[in-house]
């Protein structure tokens, strides 16, 4: 892992890559908030682990279906069918 990284750009830009249309820009955050992150990242770990593919995935659609459903525009984004199964995808 890198520990003497220093970050010279306060933010970055989004950018639609079919387009090159500057979606937003977002603030980048302090070396104290990302280690911060990462170490909630790394607590939080063991627990999603724990709870089995099938629960993870029933948890990340269901993020999904709420997603979309707070914006409807958001489906034209993704690559593939919402909920479709990934033998159909492949």
């Amino acid at each position: 892992m890198v520990t003497d990284l220093k970050i010279a750009v306060r933010k970055i830009a989004s950018t639609n890559p079919a387009t090159g249309e500057a979606l937003r820009e977002f603030e980048c955050a302090s070396e104290v908030q990302v280690r911060a992150a990462v170490s909630r990242a790394a607590s939080a770990q063991a627990s999603w682990a724990a709870l089995g593919v099938r629960t993870r995935i029933a948890i990340l659609r269901n993020f999904q279906r709420l997603l979309l459903q707070k914006n409807p525009k958001w489906r034209s984004w993704s690559p593939v069918k919402p909920a479709s199964p990934m033998s159909k995808r492949c």
